[in-house]
């Protein structure tokens, strides 16, 4: 694990939010070396998603600073950031259970605050009923 003590934080000024995307660029370098240990890269793919289905599934009214806190909080659980020069965040291909995670987080947070409309007796298993799956008909043709 790196020393933290040693790290300086850059490319802070790179911090750029676009409608409708929000993108946030980050590098943290170790101060003696220059070398880039963690790279962080955010998009809104990795939180928006479950932010929408957590407050779907409590079927609260607003989005609070704490419901986006748990989003975040939920999303840096599973970063494998263990290495230099590992990404922060989770890949894009875990999508799927990256948004679960956010959902049950942000619909726990809406519970907490007294904002949830619905019961959450079993979040994991509301959350998860309540995802889309793609799943279509088989649709047969006939020829002309």
């Amino acid at each position: 694990m790196p020393d933290f003590q040693n790290f300086s934080i850059t490319d802070l000024a790179d911090v750029t939010a676009t409608v409708p995307r929000f993108q946030i660029n980050v590098q943290v370098k170790d101060s003696q070396t220059q070398q880039t240990l963690f790279d962080f890269t955010g998009a809104n793919a990795l939180v928006f998603p479950g932010l929408g289905l957590g407050v779907t599934v409590a079927r609260t009214t607003r989005i609070t600073h704490s419901m986006i806190t748990a989003a975040a909080q939920a999303v840096a659980e599973l970063s494998n950031a263990t290495s230099s020069g590992a990404s922060l965040l989770p890949p894009v291909t875990d999508l799927r259970t990256v948004s679960a995670a956010v959902a049950i987080a942000v619909a726990e947070a809406a519970v907490a605050e007294g904002l949830a409309q619905l019961p959450l007796d079993n979040p994991i298993q509301q959350i998860h009923q309540a995802m889309w799956r793609p799943e279509y008909p088989r649709v047969e043709t006939k020829p002309l």
